[in-house]
């Protein structure tokens, strides 16, 4: 049985460069989509409803997108461009896939629950934001939760290897590379006054040097 995916419907877009900020002044979002069977299209979305869509989908769920009410096509979301101070959509892109073919996608990674070794000073640093695997396109997770409760003391961590990952996905990454380790605090030490003195006397005599040695060089 097939499963369902959340619709979304777009316009085949006419407008192109500059003039595209009218379309997002009247809460449309430009976009592309491209891949298999399709040359690269330019499309015109409904802010509110892409938004929506995206948030029910997350990063890697399917998407079946209908141009101009045409017959849907299965399509990831491939890039979304944001403006900075806002967080306004500026842009998307999707890509066409085969349901019956593995893809490469980025699974977000999430952490959970807290570190014990925090309450010996520890810092919980998460080094993996992402990991790369392949998979059906209905069978790439939405993220992966690290539980850091077992991170019981300075330098303990968990790598790629522990994630909980399903039988059907394929992770990409190297499965030794650190996703996340409870680290200790750094120590910046102070350099006294004397030290201090020393190294301006040090960069006055270079100084001196190098003017010395431009003098020469202009003569």
């Amino acid at each position: 049985m097939a499963r369902q995916h959340e619709q979304l419907q777009a316009d085949r877009r006419e407008v192109l460069g500059k003039k595209v900020r009218q379309l997002r002044r009247e809460g449309m979002v430009p976009g592309n989509v491209y891949g298999l069977s399709l040359a690269s299209i330019p499309l015109t979305l409904d802010g509110r409803e892409f938004i929506a869509v995206h948030q029910r989908v997350g990063a890697t769920g399917v998407i079946d997108l209908a141009v101009n009410g045409g017959d849907t096509v299965p399509v990831l979301v491939q890039e979304v461009q944001h403006d900075p101070p806002t967080s306004r959509v500026l842009h998307v892109s999707f890509v066409q896939v085969d349901l019956t073919k593995p893809v490469s996608a980025l699974v977000p990674v999430f952490l959970t629950g807290e570190a014990p070794a925090v309450e010996l000073g520890a810092i919980v640093i998460q080094h993996i934001n992402e990991v790369s695997v392949s998979a059906l396109p209905d069978d790439i997770p939405e993220n992966f939760v690290v539980d850091i409760s077992s991170l019981a003391d300075y330098d303990h961590s968990l790598i790629v290897s522990d994630l909980d990952v399903p039988a059907e996905v394929t992770v990409q990454a190297d499965p030794d590379d650190l996703v996340v380790r409870a680290e200790r605090p750094r120590v910046i030490e102070e350099e006294t006054p004397e030290e201090d003195e020393e190294l301006e006397g040090e960069e006055g005599a270079e100084e001196g040097e190098e003017g010395a040695a431009e003098e020469e060089s202009e003569e």
